[in-house]
């Protein structure tokens, strides 16, 4: 049965909603499978839903299940690969890609699971942003 995951401060009504209301949540095919993915850059972490401002921003996603990973940004797929249960991913992305998001397939091409995007941004100093 399919479930939406929050990242909620408590169980409460306000928090839940805050959370959905931020993005801070992904769904999953089963309330077995669970996901870590953050961005990780000059000492910050960012996970689903939230911004980061980075020089070298990397993406690192972990699921409880194997499957076929992709990864996006405003560019489109930047990261397809198969990967097994427990196995951590990390890819270094470029601060102007404006966010990433992953989907976890299973080997029938099955969605497994579907995150919402973390926004990634250059410090001011640096160039523009790429928009979609």
């Amino acid at each position: 049965m399919p479930q939406t995951v929050i990242r909620c401060s408590s169980l409460s009504r306000g928090a839940v909603i805050d959370g959905l209301c931020n993005g801070r949540s992904y769904i999953t095919g089963s309330s077995e499978i669970t996901l870590d993915f953050k961005v990780i850059g000059d000492g910050k972490i960012a996970e689903i839903g939230d911004d980061i401002f980075a020089k070298r921003p990397v993406v690192s996603f972990t699921a409880s299940t194997s499957g076929v990973l992709k990864m996006y940004n405003v560019n489109g797929t930047f990261y397809y690969a198969y990967i097994q249960a427990g196995e951590n991913v990390e890819v270094t992305v470029d601060n102007k890609c404006g966010w990433v998001r992953a989907e976890l397939y299973d080997l029938e091409n099955r969605m497994q699971a579907l995150t919402n995007p973390i926004f990634i941004y250059p410090f001011p100093e640096d160039t523009t942003l790429v928009t979609p």
